[in-house]
């Protein structure tokens, strides 16, 4: 998989929606799990994020063929999927002592931009503000990273679009072109941190 890329892979979990995630560094695993939201909110959003070559397996796991994205869909791409929907960008930060719960206090302030304002990234600028620590663990076998000293504080710069009311709360059927939206952020089966191959891997949890 090349360095830039985003493996998403979702699954199934007593009905809710879960995704597995891995990514070349932690900053382009936390964009490639807000693009797995904005993805599932907004299915036709996924098409513009997705390359162009295959998908391909790296990791022993079940569920759907996983899927490769990019951080760098164009504007033209995407404004087509929502017609009427406005190009808008929102910043904000988050902080925990712990990089799983980081995760998913990220994704609840994304779930909140799209329930108060109808926003959805599709472009993620992230960063650390202090560097969080794998311990020289792996994910796969150990679970997540933790540092208890201190917060760890993740700067976020998004892209994206907010929607008009017609895509929100359509008329008619045919004009609907949400997804599932979720109601929130599951701790169960969090997990954050690297995995044997030294990449990046995330695993979620959104309440359906």
């Amino acid at each position: 998989m090349a360095k830039d890329r985003i493996l998403v892979e979702s699954f199934d979990e007593a009905g809710d929606a879960a995704y597995r995630v891995y990514a070349g560094t932690r900053e382009l695993l936390f964009a490639g799990c807000g693009l797995a939201l904005s993805n599932l909110i907004l299915p036709a959003m996924g098409e513009g994020a997705r390359t162009s070559g295959p998908s391909e397996r790296h990791d022993p796991i079940d569920g759907d063929s996983p899927i490769c994205l990019c951080n760098e869909a164009s504007s033209p791409s995407i404004i087509k999927v929502a017609p009427g929907a406005s190009l808008t960008e929102r910043s904000f930060t988050v902080s925990s002592v712990d990089i799983d719960l980081l995760l998913a206090n990220f994704l609840s302030e994304l779930i909140c931009l799209f329930d108060s304002e109808g926003f959805l990234g599709y472009s993620f600028d992230v960063e650390f503000a202090r560097e969080p620590s794998s311990g020289g663990r792996e994910w796969e076998v150990v679970g997540s990273s933790r540092e208890a000293d201190s917060d760890i504080r993740l700067d976020v710069h998004v892209r994206g679009l907010t929607l008009p009311a017609s895509a929100l709360e359509p008329q008619r059927a045919e004009d609907r072109i949400l997804g599932l939206v979720p109601k929130g952020v599951s701790y169960h089966m969090l997990e954050v941190g690297r995995i044997e191959d030294g990449r990046w891997g995330a695993q979620f949890v959104l309440d359906a």
